[in-house]
């Protein structure tokens, strides 16, 4: 007979399954899988505010779920918000596509390595400010 892969303590267990988490050291698992809420190092400026935000970090990686909102008209390519811990910087530029309200659009939001974000060519089609979502990841930190 070959011989099992499991040892033969795990091989001939009546529940192999509960017999491998046995032997398990959970010690050194994170029960949450290093998933950190990181919204509040991500900030609007002035003329912007940003609802639904969601900014989670995990392994080097952050995602990014925001509505963005600007009152009024006059929305142009111009900065809207800024990432205020140098650490969360993307390594390069990061461009988030965009999906908006009542015709509003943007060519997109850029991520850049400084920490700014900027939105890139926007048009106010709507009636109630324009308004957009962005969702999408980005590698932090040094290369």
């Amino acid at each position: 007979m070959p011989k099992p892969i499991l040892s033969d303590s795990l091989f001939n267990a009546s529940d192999v399954s509960e017999a491998i988490v046995d032997t398990i050291d959970l010690g050194v698992i994170n029960t949450n899988l290093g998933v950190v809420d990181r919204s509040s190092i991500i900030t609007a400026t002035t003329g912007f505010a940003f609802y639904y935000q969601n900014v989670y970090s995990f392994n080097g990686f952050m995602f990014v779920s925001i509505y963005i909102k600007h009152d009024g008209s006059g929305v142009t390519t111009e900065q809207l918000g800024t990432i205020t811990d140098s650490s969360f910087y993307p390594r390069v530029q990061a461009v988030f596509p965009t999906v908006s309200h009542q015709g509003d659009l943007a060519q997109a939001i850029n991520f850049n390595t400084d920490g700014t974000i900027i939105v890139d060519n926007p048009v106010d089609a709507g009636t109630a400010g324009w308004w957009s979502m962005i969702n999408g990841f980005y590698r932090f930190g040094s290369v």
